[in-house]
């Protein structure tokens, strides 16, 4: 939903994830603000908005919006926790919060996904 599969740098982090391997140093929690100063700073990183809904938080600061793809950054850091079941409620927390107004959608499908 992000795009962020579309870098080069990303995609080889997701596929050491799925072949088992683990991540790279860039994305692991130790690196990994750095590793957030180099997505803001990609010019290849697509930068779309979401609307967040009215939270009382965000609405005392004035923000109504946020870059989907700096929400949807930490599930790729998830991937590194050594704990699985942790890392999946990250994981999908972090990838609805992305999909902004059509989490309910993408929480939906992910329920019906699971065994």
């Amino acid at each position: 939903m992000a795009g962020l599969e579309q870098l080069g740098w990303i995609a080889d982090a997701l596929a050491a994830a799925e072949a088992g391997r683990p991540l790279p140093r860039a994305l692991t929690e130790q690196s990994a603000a750095a590793a957030y100063r180099r997505l803001m700073s990609d010019p290849e990183v697509p930068h779309t908005t979401i609307s967040l809904s009215p939270d009382p938080v965000f609405s005392a600061f004035g923000v109504t919006e946020v870059l989907r793809q700096a929400v949807a950054f930490p599930a790729l850091v998830a991937l590194a926790n050594h704990d699985p079941l942790a890392a999946t409620i990250d994981i999908v927390r972090d990838a609805a919060i992305a999909h902004g107004d059509d989490r309910d959608s993408f929480l939906t499908e992910a329920h019906a996904a699971l065994p």
